[in-house]
């Protein structure tokens, strides 16, 4: 078991949910449907999600896969999947997402999906760096306490 829990990634996409709502109420984005998935450390499991903008069986396309999809990517690649479309295309395989929005930042992937694809690239950065934090937070914690090992 690692730092990065179900409890922390679901935290993290609580605390990008305000800049997210932000985002729908200033009319920065076209349509009000957005899908986050956090994957497991070193796994294609999701260990949390979220949804924002109405019930995604209303949104009339599968965002929730999309970016299952777009951070199974970033873990595969242990890159951004905008560095995998524009730079390392070779790497895509069939079934994969191909628009960016998944983001692979010191082993923990992210993907967003549902807006324009550069702000689904900015939620799934902030979403990473929130459970980076959180991590770290968790692990100050663990590193202060006498016993040797985690």
């Amino acid at each position: 078991m690692g730092f990065l829990t179900k409890e922390i990634a679901e935290q993290a996409i609580s605390i990008v949910a305000p800049a997210i709502e932000a985002m729908f109420n200033t009319g920065l984005v076209k349509r009000k449907a957005l899908a986050v998935a956090v994957l497991q450390v070193g796994s294609f499991d999701v260990l949390a999600s979220g949804s924002f903008g109405g019930a995604p069986m209303d949104w009339g396309r599968e965002f929730n896969a999309f970016a299952e999809k777009k951070a199974a990517l970033a873990q595969r690649t242990k890159m951004d999947t905008l560095e995998v479309a524009h730079r390392f295309p070779h790497l895509f395989e069939l079934g994969d997402c191909k628009y960016p929005g998944g983001v692979y930042r010191d082993g923990i992937a992210v993907g967003a999906s549902g807006i324009d694809w550069w702000l689904d690239q900015m939620v799934a950065e902030m979403v990473a760096a929130a459970c980076k934090a959180l991590c770290i937070g968790k692990a100050r914690e663990l590193l202060a306490d006498s016993a040797p090992y985690v």
